[in-house]
């Protein structure tokens, strides 16, 4: 079977303000759609608004409404808060589900949050969404690192949380590479160069989270993809092959943003069909290798280097 890690997906979020199973839902993960993986680990992330009122309680909540969908379903899934978690759910056979939290706009002045979402086993954060608040600068703002989120990279990564660029503005970016510690994760970003959309990276920005140890997470958002519509994965492939041509063959993950976004390839309409891509990889001549790094080593590998 084909193994799968995926960095980044909006599946918590929706099943908690849509109550809906995380066994089988119509979203685009469920652990039924996900049987054709094996290893399979999967990021789940909780999103954040700006403007959500009393946004530790709604992480709070989130969180509490994913555990127990996981002890109904225990025999499928296993909450990995450590590296030994994670290598213990994927020798069980098991979904291993890592938490991340993209927006970390919440925190309090003192950073007493950190200690918070650490317990609760978070392992990636991204500092903003894409606007701009009190830590950093979002892709669609002109802000950029401030004192205190300068304390917040410490922090975090001080608890061996990874930071999450996927969602930082260029300054913002730069910032926190000129300080970071530890290597870096853009959980769900593309190639600039290849698709022109905000959100993505530039080629030198992808060599430095390359320098740090970091991984990038392929985002299967068509806007992120190319500028050319309808998108299928011949054009994903494009993608790969210039992160591969940077030199990204140990650091170029999937981050796939499955149910936070819209749209998705023409042949990659879920979770389920994400060995599309995987054969279209095989038909112009990728070997089994660089297929398996992609959809799984290069995730297992960093958490297996980076995570206490």
């Amino acid at each position: 079977m084909l193994p799968l890690a995926d960095l980044h997906c909006d599946t918590l979020t929706e099943l908690f303000n849509k109550n809906q199973s995380l066994f089988s839902n119509n979203l685009h993960i469920s652990l039924d759609k996900a049987t054709k993986y094996n290893p399979y680990l999967q990021t789940f992330a909780v999103y954040i608004e700006d403007e959500r009122q009393n946004k530790l309680q709604y992480l709070r909540d989130a969180y509490d409404y994913f555990v127990k969908q996981i002890a109904i379903n225990e025999q499928y899934i296993t909450l990995c808060k450590s590296k030994s978690d994670v290598l213990t759910a994927i020798s069980e056979n098991k979904t291993a589900a890592i938490i991340s939290i993209e927006n970390f706009s919440f925190t309090d002045d003192k950073l007493q949050t950190v200690d918070i979402i650490r317990d609760m086993g978070v392992k990636l954060v991204s500092l903003t969404w894409n606007g701009e608040n009190k830590l950093a600068g979002g892709a669609f703002s002109k802000g950029e690192l401030t004192p205190l989120g300068k304390k917040a990279v410490y922090c975090l990564q001080d608890r061996n949380i990874t930071v999450d660029v996927s969602h930082l503005n260029t300054k913002s970016f730069y910032d926190v590479l000129s300080i970071t510690q530890k290597p870096l994760a853009a959980t769900h970003s593309n190639c600039l160069s290849i698709c022109d959309f905000p959100r993505n990276l530039n080629d030198d920005a992808i060599k430095e989270i390359k320098n740090t140890g970091g991984i990038i997470g392929l985002n299967l958002c068509p806007d992120f993809i190319t500028d050319n519509k309808p998108c299928t994965s011949e054009d994903v492939l494009k993608q790969i092959e210039h992160f591969l041509n940077l030199g990204g063959e140990d650091n170029l993950c999937l981050g796939c943003d499955f149910d936070g976004i819209d749209e998705v390839p023409g042949d990659i309409k879920n979770i389920s069909e994400m060995k599309n891509l995987s054969e279209c990889m095989e038909k112009h001549g990728y070997d089994k290798k660089i297929i398996e790094k992609i959809f799984f080593h290069n995730y297992i590998d960093f958490i297996k280097k980076g995570w206490a």
